[in-house]
């Protein structure tokens, strides 16, 4: 059987996972070949914004009190998901792209550029490291959109995709079909 790859797409933690660096956490994955994964971690902001930590990342000054996400427990540069085509280094899903490059990254801040999620860190599988963890059922693959990779709602947005995986693994054990994503709109 051929491996699924999964970019484009959320894991997310199964409620068994309990590695501190993982659990109640969604990932969004930028790649997932043969090589490996990686991805960020979108439902953990820090405490630090792009305002505080400019002057040591830039040695200059940005007015902007947005909370800076943790993105996972590789260290790595800093980077935002956006939706702004024009700055962007990858177009990582429709409507979805990342941006590394400093002076694309210090644009996106100066102006502010919504939606957005700036991101330190990433995380990171080694070859097969991820499809191992999938096939002990630490993580649920569901689709991403837009509207949940910049999510900014009061509601937790793992409680929402673990309790849409629940139904979706529900509907396969029973052999259900065509059931709406929203079971609200029954």
């Amino acid at each position: 059987m051929p491996k699924r790859f999964h970019k484009g797409k959320f894991l997310v933690a199964r409620p068994e996972l309990i590695d501190p660096n993982f659990s109640k956490s969604v990932v969004y994955l930028f790649e997932h070949t043969e090589e490996g994964a990686a991805g960020v971690v979108v439902n953990r902001p820090s405490k630090h914004t792009v305002a505080e930590l400019a002057s040591t990342i830039f040695n200059d000054e940005i007015d902007w009190e947005k909370p800076i996400h943790v993105g996972g427990p590789v260290g790595g540069p800093l980077l935002v998901v956006h939706q702004d085509a024009d700055w962007a280094d990858e177009e990582v899903d429709t409507e979805i792209y990342r941006t590394v490059d400093p002076d694309k990254l210090r644009h996106i801040l100066d102006r502010k550029i919504e939606p957005s999620i700036v991101v330190a860190n990433y995380a990171g599988w080694g070859p097969n490291q991820l499809e191992f963890e999938l096939n002990e059922n630490a993580w649920d693959v569901v689709e991403a959109s837009p509207k949940f990779v910049f999510w900014n709602e009061l509601k937790d947005l793992w409680d929402i995709l673990t309790a849409r995986s629940q139904v979706k693994r529900l509907n396969q054990v029973l052999k259900i079909r065509n059931t709406p994503k929203d079971p609200t709109s029954n």
